[in-house]
């Protein structure tokens, strides 16, 4: 008799990075708070983009497995 065995796949480790960044940003002028909110914006689109690749590498394992 074959027992079949659940396989458990996640993502790459790398697109599992978190969003929010362990260091800190001091704003003390405008121009600080200028180049904060290019930091954080660029923080959003990596962010974005990992949700995307996940997606996508989601779809690949599921496309996968239905052509077994």
């Amino acid at each position: 008799m074959v027992q079949k065995v659940p396989v458990y796949l996640t993502p790459p480790e790398s697109l599992l990075a978190d969003c929010i960044p362990a260091t800190t940003f001091k704003v003390a002028t405008n121009a600080d708070g200028t180049d904060y909110t290019i930091w954080v914006q660029s923080l959003l689109l990596q962010c974005h983009n990992n949700i995307q690749l996940i997606k996508r590498w989601a779809s690949e394992i599921s496309e996968g497995q239905n052509n077994d």
